[in-house]
């Protein structure tokens, strides 16, 4: 076995692993509350895990097992999960997500692997004897010892609560902590993509969102009424999603799961087919020149693209001058999902909800 040893200084309550051939930034995930629940978020080569707390002075343990090894828990460990990672460089960084210098790099042989993070108090006893566990406790950060195991494997690897803590709470106050609580089956890629709101800057019948594997070169015409009517329009190089009013702003988040799990909120739903060609990834855009690039974040292949809007109901908006102004206008400001659900089956556009309240989509 071998084994790589580092420390970092966090007061966060989360450590994530990402493949070096990927960007920095795929370690930046945003967090659901499943993710938190069942205690990591996960995508293609970039793995999150959250540790018991705020933790303050942890050490982190990286482990490559050989060939011949058979991995085995340690008996001190307290948390431990599973999941797959794949690897398509020769090593793997690990962050707190907070400081560049707390970034390390591990040489790690590509491969398929099965990661395991396992997890405990620093039980050290010149830690525990010392002035700086003493000011932990004080401050309620935990210090923590992180083991991450390298099996390398040829076989598929689903995820997996090892172990879960025993005790019914921590045995001093950690700030932050929460126990597992997680939903089964566990899911890989509940992790949030990139938060991305943008005003559309379009008043009208024309507010749409497009997904397509380029930036448009230019704005898209479809004011078929077929079109419009069934919700969307799917072109050869992306789709193009249709607001419920005349949206005068639309805020979008992107997110990449395992399965449908369409939101209670959402008044439209609708999944289609969608194709990433290549490393760009996809676009993000009003159709109308302004947009995000979703490039090193999907991974080239096929996905079912579920789209949900609803119209919004951020309280400081439904509180401010402005939503009676645009309600008194027939505007309307409007909250988009969209959610890339790997698959390698064909999938067949479907509107799964349409404008379940039709008053709501025409104030």
């Amino acid at each position: 076995m071998k084994t790589y040893s580092f420390s970092f200084d966090t007061g966060l309550n989360l450590i994530s692993i990402w493949d070096d051939s990927k960007p920095s930034r795929s370690a930046f995930h945003g967090y659901s509350e499943q993710a938190f629940n069942q205690g990591f978020s996960w995508m293609p080569g970039s793995v999150t895990f959250f540790t018991f707390g705020k933790t303050c002075r942890a050490v982190v343990e990286v482990c490559l097992l050989q060939s011949d090894e058979v991995f085995q828990l340690q008996p001190e460990t307290i948390r431990a999960i599973r999941v797959p990672f794949d690897l398509a460089s020769e090593g793997i960084r690990y962050t707190d997500c907070m400081s560049i210098f707390d970034e390390a790099f591990v040489p790690i042989p590509p491969g398929h692997y099965s990661l395991v993070f396992e997890n405990r108090l620093n039980d050290d006893p010149e830690y525990l004897s010392s002035p700086e566990y003493l000011e932990d406790v004080e401050a309620a950060f935990s210090s923590e010892i992180i083991r991450l195991s390298f099996v390398q494997t040829s076989e598929a690897v689903e995820p997996a609560i090892l172990k879960t803590e025993s005790w019914s709470e921590p045995p001093y106050h950690i700030e932050g902590y929460d126990s597992l609580n997680p939903i089964y089956p566990l899911l890989l890629k509940v992790c949030l993509l990139l938060p991305l709101p943008f005003t559309s800057g379009i008043t009208g019948p024309g507010a749409s969102v497009l997904v397509t594997n380029h930036a448009p070169e230019s704005s898209k015409e479809t004011s078929a009424v077929q079109n419009r009517n069934q919700g969307y329009a799917i072109y050869p190089d992306g789709v193009e999603f249709y607001s419920l009013g005349n949206a005068q702003v639309i805020s979008v988040e992107a997110w990449c799961a395992g399965e449908i799990n369409l939101h209670p909120g959402s008044v439209r739903a609708i999944i289609v087919p969608f194709n990433v060609a290549d490393g760009s990834g996809a676009f993000l855009s009003d159709g109308k020149g302004g947009g995000y690039e979703l490039a090193d974040i999907l991974a080239v292949g096929s996905y079912a693209l579920l789209f949900e809007i609803r119209l919004s109901d951020d309280p400081e908006y439904l509180n401010s001058p402005r939503h009676q102004k645009n309600t008194s206008l027939g505007l309307t400001e409007e909250y988009c999902c969209l959610t890339f659900i790997p698959t390698t089956q064909t999938v067949v556009p479907q509107i799964l909800r349409f404008d379940i309240d039709e008053s709501d989509s025409n104030p």
